[in-house]
């Protein structure tokens, strides 16, 4: 199967699990859920992944296909250096299976007794953190080594992020939650702790690097950028022409 086909099929399981989870936020019938996840496919084709790369597993702030940003720019530029790339999407579902993005870049979808988006939804309780733990034990188990680092884009992961062992911890602290008015107080808490208790943090601006050094010795600024050889070539369009 070609890439685009491939591709074209995992768009419509994502628009398939949006549609799961806009169906559980309206209360329509049970019934109606259940046939649209029936007819969710899974990925069948064998995934070759070469075991003796070193591994990253990312917990993200987003869908990899949502929006390019820091996150994307990051590790697919250490898949080039000969990382196994495993991004974890935040939609869970009744199915797992992994799917190839780029070279070296696996999405891995994990199953949960329900579904929903994690970033979203916050429904990793109890059982469903049970759920997801043993899915990508089942899917990645062989992958974790001692070597093995763990990314942490956004808090919403701390308890997962905590319960995968033999890895190397990476916060990257793109964001203060603290500074978000609406800020939920778990989310501010769980930072707090992934900052504490990271290997490794890594900031985007000289307020955040303050601010981590203050509770973990370990920390590096790494500032976003933009991606000169893409906005290089980019033709004029004239909507910016009458600013001066």
């Amino acid at each position: 199967m070609g890439k685009k086909e491939l591709r074209k099929r995992h768009n419509s399981v994502i628009l398939k699990k949006e549609l799961i989870n806009i169906l559980e936020f309206l209360h329509i019938k049970d019934i109606l859920r259940r046939k649209v996840e029936s007819n969710t496919p899974l990925f069948k084709e064998t995934v070759e992944i070469d075991s003796t790369k070193k591994a990253i597993i990312v917990l993200p702030n987003i869908e990899w296909g949502y929006r390019r940003q820091r996150p994307q720019h990051i590790f697919s530029r250490l898949a080039k250096k000969n990382f196994n790339i495993f991004y974890l999407s935040p939609l869970t579902s009744s199915n797992e299976y992994i799917s190839v993005i780029e070279p070296n870049i696996y999405e891995i979808h994990l199953k949960t007794r329900s579904s929903g988006n994690v970033l979203r939804d916050f429904h990793l309780d109890s059982t469903n953190e049970k759920d997801f733990l043993e899915s990508l034990d089942r899917l990645l188990g062989k992958y974790i080594k001692k070597d093995t680092y763990l990314f942490v884009e956004h808090p919403v992961w701390k308890n997962i992020a905590f319960k995968i062992h033999n890895t190397k911890l990476v916060y990257d602290l793109m964001d203060l939650y603290s500074g978000f008015p609406e800020a939920k107080k778990e989310l501010i808490e769980a930072e707090e702790e992934l900052i504490k208790r990271s290997d490794l943090v890594l900031t985007t601006a000289n307020n955040l690097y303050e601010h981590a050094i203050r509770l973990n010795k370990s920390v590096h600024m790494v500032k976003n950028g933009c991606d000169f050889e893409y906005f290089n070539v980019l033709e004029k369009n004239g909507q910016l022409d009458d600013l001066t």
